[in-house]
């Protein structure tokens, strides 16, 4: 609904279902609203006109459902249902083994949908006839009945449960959008456009126990954030000597090892003293600032992007590894050497020990000291264009002639290293792919 161009409304109503819910839990009803007011067409506003030529206040609700959930990427169905497993040659009668069917999932008759509350409010603004534009916008969300495992059921129970709307998350911030346009002379024109958001989520309820450790609980924290063990430099050989000093249950320690903190007290070094550390891989603040012009013909445009106040780990084990036939990498070379002092690897060591013998797995478990500052800036794009004079090409048949070279992603700066690309996650570990590309766009 509009009316005379400065009161909006709008209204929204969704009535899904799902096969993958019990009948009486199937459907969901999911509204959203919105109402917009135009100040700067009000009676009042004419005195602005001049300097003002747009501001426009709004704000939103709505409801969005989902009813997926899904186990390492597969999407699991039908949690009412319970799941049976058949196994061959896992039931023995007397020597002679025989196919058997169990339950793996007991089912869970009362998951229905997940529910996002989104609300925003905003403001757009236009400046100085087209000089300045831009919109400011305030948003929350709140996620409840989100589909999770249960995390208190004992294992001895022997079945698994299906999981159930056991989660709730929040999620916060703003975002910023600004655009400057204007022109020198007749034939010089410009621009510049910056924007900026800013998202904090945390997980405020999921299924842990009661009893758990304060530092090991995930509600509180961020979305994905990492969870390992804090690293507190070098074992040393004081370290060694120490009677105090925790014992580490993942192998057998060495001088040059990575030293982890002992969160519990207990005197070993465990599953339990992992906690939360660093910042999750979801970055908070997102930025990308876009420059470029237009000159007789001559084009330009560069585009810097980066993030922020994130997190990338690199899997120690990918990293110790050496590849036959290969070259050694940095760190191999930066390593703890034992050939040298304990002095100089405190001081120039950059990366612990590499073992040959029997350590287990100490140095590889997930840690901070693999946990990398994943912030960085990119120039992500930037172009050179010139396109031909149509006094030129109009005795071709030709309306337009453009020749142009561009590049994308041909400087990164970052906190890693040159280890990978700053973007990737998980097990891909790609280098950054810079590419340089030449062209001509011909038009008839």
């Amino acid at each position: 609904y509009g009316y005379d161009d400065k009161y909006l409304a709008e209204v929204n109503f969704g009535y899904n279902g799902s096969e993958n819910f019990e009948r009486g839990k199937r459907f969901g009803f999911f509204p959203s609203f919105s109402i917009g007011w135009r100040i700067s067409n009000e009676e009042f506003m004419k005195n602005t006109q001049k300097w003002l030529d747009n501001l426009k206040i709004r704000a939103s609700y709505g409801q969005v459902g989902n009813d997926v959930y899904q186990v390492n990427g597969v999407k699991q169905r039908f949690l009412y249902q319970a799941v049976w497993t058949q196994l061959s040659n896992d039931y023995y009668f007397g020597t002679t083994g025989y196919t058997g069917i169990y339950e793996s999932q007991y089912p869970n008759a009362t998951v229905t949908w997940e529910r996002a509350n989104k609300y925003n409010v905003g403001v757009e603004f236009g400046l100085l006839g087209g000089l300045l534009n831009g919109s400011l916008d305030l948003f929350y969300e709140k996620r409840n009945n989100i589909l999770t495992p249960y995390l208190t059921r004992p294992q001895w129970v022997g079945v698994n449960m299906a999981a159930g709307n056991l989660g709730s998350t929040r999620n916060s911030g703003f975002e910023i959008e600004l655009k400057h346009n204007n022109h020198i002379g007749k034939d010089f024109n410009y621009y510049a456009n910056l924007t900026f958001s800013h998202a904090q989520n945390k997980i405020l309820n999921m299924d842990e126990p009661a009893s758990k450790t304060a530092y090991r609980k995930q509600e509180g924290h961020p979305i994905n954030q990492y969870f390992g063990l804090v690293c507190d430099g070098f074992v040393t050989a004081a370290d060694l000597a120490d009677s105090s000093f925790p014992v580490s249950t993942f192998g057998n320690v060495k001088v040059g090892d990575l030293k982890y903190r002992d969160m519990n007290g207990d005197g070993f070094i465990d599953s339990r003293d992992e906690t939360f550390i660093g910042h999750s891989d979801i970055p908070e603040n997102t930025y990308a600032f876009t420059l470029g012009f237009d000159y007789k013909g001559i084009g330009f445009s560069v585009m810097f992007q980066g993030v922020d106040h994130v997190s990338r780990y690199y899997d120690a084990e990918a990293m110790f590894a050496f590849v036959s036939g290969g070259k050694v990498k940095q760190h191999h070379l930066d390593r703890w050497n034992p050939n040298l002092s304990e002095n100089q690897n405190l001081a120039n060591a950059k990366y612990p020990l590499l073992h040959y013998d029997n350590n287990g797995d100490h140095n590889q478990r997930q840690n901070s000291f693999f946990l990398k500052n994943g912030s960085f800036l990119r120039l992500k794009n930037i172009e050179l264009s010139y396109s031909l004079p149509l006094a030129w090409i109009k005795k071709l048949a030709m309306t337009e002639c453009r020749l142009y070279v561009n590049a994308n992603n041909l400087v990164t700066w970052d906190h890693l290293d040159g280890l990978c690309d700053p973007e990737s996650q998980g097990s891909n570990r790609y280098p950054i792919m810079k590419a340089v590309n030449f062209g001509v766009n011909l038009k008839f």
